[in-house]
């Protein structure tokens, strides 16, 4: 019997470092993946801007279309390769952090304003104080906003009504907290999907339904990274229908 059960475990084992080997085969595979593509991609990006500018000043419309879709979809696949990558970084515990000083209030609502120009059906309103310092990895704090964002704009029918983006701070005490909110009008998610929204390649029945395409990595890389800050994100149902998600992280501006 003891016997039956060292080789029980021991088989466990084998198969345990089976799979981890074969993990890594897969991050290898995906960072290495990703750095390819980053290239030529990024070289087509500039080309295809280039005609872009060049097309428009000739009041080209027909022409113009087909390149306005190409920058889209060039932009698109830049930034699948930029979540692959990051999951693979996050899989294999290579996530680093560059925190700097920064003011997020300015640079939230230069993201809304991106977004909002790349989804013009869809209308961002900002409530954020007129600066809001702090202390963080500004890329993955950016990259953070532009994922939740791009994912209300994403699944969130343009008829919903304007995405809103709230941010503020709080004190309590010694400690201070800066709080981010987005919320939508849109069809929201069901309750036993509150708890997955954040999850690896989770998508949501209703996206599915209605043949929304995604990797579903997006809210799961903006989790990791909020983590990694020491704070944490919630969703949960915005009152009268839609999804709200809500992100906070400590204030580092006041420590010494």
């Amino acid at each position: 019997m003891l016997a039956q059960l060292i080789a029980y475990e021991l088989e466990a084992e084998d198969r345990l470092a089976e799979r981890e080997a074969h993990l890594h085969v897969l991050e290898d595979f995906i960072s290495i993946a990703t750095h390819d593509l980053r290239q030529p991609l990024t070289a087509l990006s500039f080309r295809a801007q280039l005609l872009q500018r060049r097309i428009h000043q000739h009041q080209a419309d027909g022409l113009s279309k087909i390149i306005d879709d190409l920058v889209s979809d060039v932009h698109r696949t830049l930034r699948l390769s930029e979540l692959l990558l990051d999951t693979a970084r996050i899989e294999s515990g290579n996530f680093t952090m560059d925190t700097s000083r920064f003011d997020l209030a300015e640079r939230a609502r230069e993201i809304a304003r991106d977004v909002s120009s790349a989804a013009v059906d869809h209308q961002i309103e900002i409530d954020a104080p007129v600066s809001l310092p702090i202390i963080a990895d500004a890329q993955r704090i950016e990259q953070v906003l532009r994922n939740i964002l791009d994912n209300a704009v994403k699944y969130v029918p343009s008829d919903a009504g304007p995405i809103s983006l709230r941010i503020w701070s709080d004190s309590c005490g010694s400690v201070s907290q800066v709080y981010i909110q987005i919320q939508d009008r849109g069809e929201g998610v069901t309750e036993d999907e509150l708890d997955l929204l954040f999850d690896r390649q989770f998508r949501a029945a209703s996206a599915i339904k209605r043949g929304k395409t995604g990797s579903g990595i997006g809210l799961y890389i903006a989790r990791k990274i909020v983590e990694a800050h020491g704070g944490s994100v919630v969703a949960q149902h915005t009152p009268g229908g839609g999804l709200t998600v809500e992100l906070n992280l400590p204030d580092l501006t006041n420590t010494t």
